[in-house]
């Protein structure tokens, strides 16, 4: 650093001499130096000041060199500082002088630089277009430096639009070239680019193979940009590895690295990964703290692209800490985001988060608009999988909200994929969800022919716990179209399975079921025995709801018994209960009770006489 400011100070005065002796080459030659000083200690709007003067300078004397050196300058500073739309300006000017001239080599450059200014702006695709183009226009024997710097950048386009393997192909071809011609700076930029790219494909252990080289590179080469870079990657493997701590400390290093040379988007990536691996260590507070300094920085920089990823990181650690209304703010920032800059698959997460958040919070209105995005998304990307499942949980959802046929539209939907698919699994998934939306509808007939496919499928896949709720859903809605003895057969396989399996949540329920069969069957012993079962169990595993039902379901077998006081007295704790939670039915089933205490008064008074 102090060299480069003692050759500003020495620059400077050759400036002055050269104005005063009216040279004007060297007065734009010192005056492009001094550009490229400035831009070297990361004061990039000095850097375009002088830029700006050697340009007007070399059209002034008609100097197309200087001109092309300038544009290239410019371009390149005003990238770096995030003003994206100046530098493609400028790189479009450089573009045209090349084309004009018919200098191939740099007509390629400036179609390279094009490709850069279209990749930080996260235009992928239009950006490998112009690489490809590029590298078509530098032939064997062309400038090979350059075509190495393409092929590095083609590469970096082809893995952040995530065709990886490819990205690791040009990576090879460019450091191939890279030591054919003893470029020592490509050879470590393309080091770093295949480490991180095979972190990237999680082969972490050889990424850190090419990473720890490429360090040394860097160092060797007195290149601190490259090596907080390295430093950076390095983390990023070690991550992988669940080394957090070994991670962090390299982390640092590059942070202090981009802080001392001014580089804002190394210290923004830093804080961005330190952030991250606060939250691999379940330091959630920690980790949003530094992810707020990297969303600063990004903002600064215009880097929409960092923005959004800091604003996802930022909901996921609120959601952590329980600050849900701060996580759906950051969810919703990121969304807007990704559509600037048309991240399908980031704007797809962060639907998924809402989802989620809103279904925890049963604002079902608003789960279901998320869910519709997400599911427009994963179409457009072609994630079938992940496509039926939101369309599986957009239907269930409608159906909560009472919209049933809109939600067996949607479960149709999912049902198709998994059928095209041949995902068995969710076949049966959906064909149960299908099931219980048509229940819902009180159209049991429908759902039972659902219920029974869903019960080949849990059959073919060995599915014990499934097999019992299936068996469990069917039987009732059997119940409700009168066939009790049906219904009867299904419980008793569905509360066999639940013991067999040990899950009490399913044999309580099938228990409870059971009783009320019994008793509209009209064996009452058997549906005493079934409700006493289901108590236990329901005390067992504290579920009020469940102790609650099965003391009402006793009660009505001794109604249906005569003992008609004792079965008042059990219904009762069903009404203490329901009025407890605020359930609107609670005083029709204390009229009930009322009734029968009525009716054993009266049956006692009747005796007595």
């Amino acid at each position: 650093m102090q060299e480069t400011i003692k050759v500003i100070g020495i620059t400077k005065e050759s400036l002055e001499y050269a104005r005063k002796s009216g040279d004007r080459v060297n007065e734009m030659n010192h005056l492009r130096n001094l550009g490229v000083c400035y831009h070297t200690l990361g004061q990039i709007d000095q850097a375009i000041k002088y830029h700006k003067e050697a340009l007007a300078v070399a059209r002034e004397i008609d100097n197309l060199l200087g001109e092309l050196q300038n544009l290239d300058d410019l371009g390149r500073c005003y990238g770096e500082s995030g003003q994206i739309e100046d530098a493609t300006r400028n790189f479009e000017k450089f573009l045209s002088i090349a084309v004009r001239i018919g200098d191939r080599n740099l007509e390629g450059r400036g179609l390279s630089n094009l490709g850069s200014a279209n990749f930080r702006l996260h235009r992928y695709s239009k950006a490998v277009t112009l690489f490809e183009r590029s590298l078509s226009l530098i032939s064997e024997k062309g400038d090979q430096a350059l075509k190495c710097s393409v092929l590095g950048e083609l590469g970096i386009s082809y893995r952040e639009g995530g065709q990886i393997n490819l990205a690791v192909e040009k990576f090879q071809e460019s450091l191939e070239i890279a030591r054919n011609i003893g470029d020592k700076e490509c050879e470590a930029d393309q080091l770093g680019n295949l480490g991180s790219s095979y972190n990237m494909l999680g082969k972490c252990e050889l990424a850190l193979d090419f990473l720890k080289p490429s360090l040394e590179l860097s160092r060797e080469l007195g290149d601190r940009k490259g090596e907080a870079a390295d430093l950076g990657n390095i983390g990023i493997s070690y991550i992988d590895l669940d080394e957090t701590d070994r991670a962090l400390e390299y982390f640092r290093q590059s942070l202090e690295i981009g802080r001392e040379l001014g580089d804002k988007q190394t210290e923004l990536n830093q804080l961005g990964n330190i952030g991250a691996a606060y939250q691999t260590k379940g330091m959630y507070s920690q980790a949003s703290d530094y992810i707020n300094l990297a969303s600063y920085i990004a903002r600064q920089l215009g880097d929409k692209g960092s923005e959004s990823v800091t604003q996802k990181n930022l909901g996921v650690c609120y959601r952590k800490m329980g600050q849900v209304d701060k996580a759906v703010d950051c969810f919703l920032a990121a969304i807007s985001l990704n559509r600037e800059i048309d991240d399908l698959v980031a704007e797809g997460f962060c639907h998924d988060q809402l989802c989620e958040i809103y279904q925890g919070q049963n604002q079902l209105d608003k789960a279901v608009l998320h869910y519709k995005q997400a599911v427009k998304i994963y179409h457009k990307t072609g994630d079938r999988r992940t496509e039926m499942i939101r369309l599986g949980q957009l239907g269930t959802a409608s159906c909560y909200l009472g919209l049933n046929q809109e939600g067996i539209g949607h479960l149709k939907g999912a049902l198709s994929i998994a059928q095209e698919t041949n995902d068995l699994e969710n076949e049966g998934v959906n064909y149960f969800n299908m099931g219980l939306a048509y229940v819902k509808l009180e159209d049991f007939p429908e759902a039972t022919e659902h219920f029974e496919k869903a019960l080949e499928i849990y059959k073919i896949t060995r599915d014990r716990k499934n097999q019992a709720d299936v068996l469990n859903r069917m039987a009732w809605s059997y119940r409700m179209i009168g066939n009790f003895t049906h219904a009867l057969e299904l419980l008793i396989q569905s509360h066999e399975i639940s013991r067999v399996i040990w899950d009490k949540e399913l044999e309580v329920e099938a228990a409870i079921k059971l009783a009320d069969v019994y008793t509209n069957l009209g064996q009452f012993d058997q549906s005493i025995v079934y409700s006493k079962n289901s108590l236990t169990i329901a005390g067992e595993l504290g579920d009020l709801e469940s102790e609650a039902v099965s003391l009402w379901n006793w009660g009505e077998a001794l109604e249906g018994k005569g003992e008609l006081n004792k079965a008042a007295d059990l219904m009762q704790f069903y009404v203490d209960y329901e009025r407890s939670i605020g359930d609107p039915d609670a005083e029709q089933d204390a009229q009930k009770v009322l009734l029968l205490r009525r009716q054993s008064a009266h049956r006692q008074l009747t005796q007595t006489t």
